[in-house]
């Protein structure tokens, strides 16, 4: 059974590693978008798969992750990729300082804080909070990844950035789930009161795993090259914007055409 899945597991990954040759720009950039969400979705499994934390203001520490580089790299000019450790470290702490205090809460009772959290993140950069998130219009002029002294630009080059770092992270996850860190978690997450009664901190760990969450969220999904995509869609629906509005509608015309991805990150950086 273990090698049929292996055997399933590798075919899927060789049509993937394939599907840049024979589909067009927009197919491919819709796979980059999977791939974008499959690490968010990664991130947030450890704490609300694990965990067992019902959390939903993870777009808060993707979003506070993301404004931190675009800000950065628009004042200082300092490469995207750079700055992983940094954008991590930030929604790392940011977890850190919000769970904190709230880790000992339970179900619906967590559930309302991290969304008065996200609120609060999405109300103050819609607001342009000291001038430098850019309000509803996002942040623009930031710079394309830059990696071994290649720029990427096309929808192919992001493609093997993203899902590079999609498999990574799904390589170390599974790695995770399977130590003894994992199991502690898997445990505290089935009886709190039966892992404490075994010395099991649980506490502590469910803190670990908020951390890691927000960091993987913000540092892998920046890693794979996502800062303009997280400040025009994850902080605050750039969309509803009507500079937005007026660019989506020509959208239809250029789907078919080659230049569609880059089309779609100028609009992107225009909100």
């Amino acid at each position: 059974m273990k090698d049929k899945r292996l055997v399933i597991y590798a075919v899927i990954s060789v049509v993937l590693l394939l599907s840049p040759l024979f589909l067009n720009a927009y197919w491919v950039d819709v796979l980059n978008n999977v791939g974008l969400y499959t690490i968010l979705a990664l991130s947030l499994n450890i704490i609300l798969g694990h965990a067992g934390l019902f959390h939903m203001g993870h777009a808060a520490f993707y979003a506070l992750g993301a404004y931190t580089t675009a800000i950065i790299n628009t004042t200082y000019h300092i490469p995207i990729l750079w700055l992983l450790p940094v954008s991590g470290l930030v929604a790392g702490l940011a977890a850190l300082v919000v769970a904190r205090p709230i880790i000992h809460l339970r179900g619906d009772y967590l559930l309302i804080v991290t969304i008065g959290f996200v609120e609060i993140v999405r109300i103050a950069l819609v607001n342009n909070v000291f001038g430098i998130t850019g309000g509803s219009n996002g942040i623009f002029g930031i710079n394309r990844p830059i990696l071994f002294g290649w720029k990427i630009n096309k929808p192919w080059e992001f493609f093997y950035l993203i899902w590079g770092f999609a498999a990574v992270t799904i390589f170390l996850f599974n790695r995770l789930e399977n130590s003894r860190f994992g199991r502690a978690l898997n445990f505290s997450r089935e009886d709190d009161v039966a892992a404490e009664g075994s010395g099991i901190n649980t506490a502590h760990y469910k803190l670990i795993a908020f951390v890691i969450g927000a960091d993987v969220a913000r540092g892998g999904i920046q890693g794979a090259g996502s800062v303009e995509h997280a400040v025009a869609e994850g902080a605050c629906a750039c969309i509803r914007h009507p500079r937005c509005r007026v660019r989506s509608r020509r959208g239809a015309d250029q789907r078919k055409s080659r230049d569609y991805y880059t089309s779609r990150h100028a609009m992107t950086s225009l909100c």
